[in-house]
C-alpha cells in the first residue's frame, strides 16, 4: 500500500464556493450550540419561497461554526452523534473539517462492511484491490453503528499505526477521534441526567395518597 497526501474529493468542498453576506443584519453562529443553531437555521420548511430562503441563507456569516453545522446536521440519524460532530468540527479550519469528516465517513463505511480499518489517505499499491469500501453509508446505516465502540476502536487502531510509522497524519486523526469521544460522552451524560431528573419529577408523591 502507498500513502497519498491528497484527500479524496468531497461534496462538502462546494460549501467553500458559497459567498457570505456582510450586511448589517448578518447572522453569526459564533458561540451557539448545535441545538441553538438548529432553532434559527433557515430551512425550506420555514421559507417555502425559494428567493426568501436564499435571502435568509445569504445573511449567515460563513464562519467555522456555519460550515461545521452544515457538515454535521445531516451526518446521521443520531442527533447525539451529529451534535458531537458539530462540537468537534466547529473549532477547526474549513480544510481541517473536510479532512476529518472525510476520514470518519471512510472509516464508518469500512467498519460497516467488515473491512480492515485503514486511514483514508492510505492508497493501494498498483495492482492491489481497494483498501476502502466504495459506498458512503446512509444516515440510517450510520445509526446502526455502536458509536462508543467504534470511536474506541479507531483510536486504538490509529494509535498502533502511528507507533509503527510516526506519521503525524495518524496523530491528527487520533486527536480528532479523542475530541469526538469526549464531546459524544458529554452529550450522552447530559441527556441521561436530564432524563433522570424528568423521571424523578414525574414520580407520584406518596404523601398525596395519604387519606
Amino acid at each position: 500500500m502507498t500513502i497519498n497526501n491528497t484527500s479524496n474529493v468531497n461534496p462538502y468542498v462546494n460549501i467553500q464556493n458559497q459567498q457570505s453576506n456582510n450586511q448589517e443584519n448578518s447572522v453569526s453562529f459564533s458561540g451557539l450550540s448545535f441545538d441553538e443553531i438548529s432553532e434559527i437555521m433557515p430551512t425550506k420548511e420555514k421559507y417555502p419561497d425559494f428567493l426568501k430562503f436564499k435571502e435568509e441563507m445569504l445573511k449567515i456569516d460563513m464562519d467555522s461554526e456555519y460550515t461545521a453545522y452544515l457538515m454535521s446536521s445531516s451526518f446521521s440519524n443520531d442527533e447525539s452523534l451529529n451534535s458531537a460532530m458539530y462540537e468537534t468540527l466547529k473549532d477547526k479550519s474549513f480544510g481541517e473539517q473536510l479532512v476529518f469528516i472525510t476520514e470518519i465517513e471512510s472509516n464508518m463505511a469500512d467498519e460497516y462492511n467488515n473491512m480492515n480499518i485503514v486511514a483514508s489517505f492510505v492508497m493501494p499499491s498498483y495492482g492491489e484491490e481497494s483498501l476502502h469500501s466504495q459506498n458512503t453509508l446512509t444516515q440510517e446505516e450510520k445509526k446502526t453503528i455502536d458509536i462508543d465502540s467504534f470511536i474506541s476502536k479507531m483510536i486504538e487502531t490509529f494509535t498502533e499505526d502511528f507507533d509503527k510509522s510516526k506519521n503525524e497524519q495518524y496523530q491528527s486523526i487520533i486527536n480528532g477521534y479523542s475530541t469526538l469521544q469526549k464531546n459524544y460522552q458529554k452529550i450522552i451524560d447530559e441527556k441521561n441526567a436530564l432524563l433522570e431528573n424528568l423521571t424523578k419529577n414525574n414520580k407520584e408523591n406518596p404523601l398525596l395518597n395519604i387519606e
